[in-house]
């Protein structure tokens, strides 16, 4: 748990968002996207493909997107 990774978002996966694991159980991971509510939280399988280590979007010319809270 904690862990920094970017996302693509399953609701818009031409989105990639900055995101923080909050939740492990076996291979699921709870991603939680940095800057947004509890209610846009995602469950993932670790292996997937809509994963991408910290710093892949520079390193592939993907622009990154910063989500915020309506509330923010």
């Amino acid at each position: 748990m904690g862990m920094r990774l970017e996302c693509a978002d399953l609701m818009d996966p031409r989105l990639v968002c900055v995101a923080t694991v909050a939740r492990v159980v076996s291979d699921l991971l709870k991603v939680h996207f940095d800057g947004w509510g509890s209610e846009y939280d995602q469950w993932l399988w670790a292996h997937s493909t809509d994963v991408y280590p910290v710093g892949w979007c520079r390193a592939n010319i993907v622009q990154s997107v910063a989500r915020r809270d309506s509330q923010s």
